[in-house]
């Protein structure tokens, strides 16, 4: 794996989050690792070819699967109950080109829209 620089940048209704953080970039299998250096330790599993991401920290794991103009459920594991939830996201935009991600999701339940930027 290749170790790289990642730009990320999430917005969340009108509040716009910008940082710079390490990561590990697998070409063949088009998947990239970000390991923030955190209070809550959290680790963000991007993966290309398939369309999902898994955001995980010491207390939750997080699984998305992004569908473009679709409704699916974001698998929500709390580690310290040991239950699931799902929560339901409709993907408005998934676009992935050259080492730039850009996804932009609803959150069904909290009607909020998030969106990341990523550039590696």
């Amino acid at each position: 794996m290749e170790k790289i620089s990642v730009e990320i940048s999430i917005t969340n209704g009108n509040e716009t989050k910008k940082y710079i953080s390490e990561g590990k970039y697998d070409k063949e299998k088009e998947k990239l690792l970000i390991e923030e250096k955190d209070a809550q330790n959290t680790r963000m599993t991007f993966d290309f070819n398939n369309k999902k991401m898994k955001r995980e920290t010491d207390e939750y794991s997080m699984d998305f699967s992004f569908e473009q103009d679709k409704v699916t459920d974001v698998l929500v594991k709390l580690q310290d109950y040991n239950q699931t939830l799902a929560l339901k996201i409709k993907t408005e935009i998934y676009s992935y080109n050259k080492r730039n991600l850009n996804v932009k999701y609803q959150m069904i339940d909290g009607e909020e829209d998030i969106e990341y930027s990523i550039k590696f």
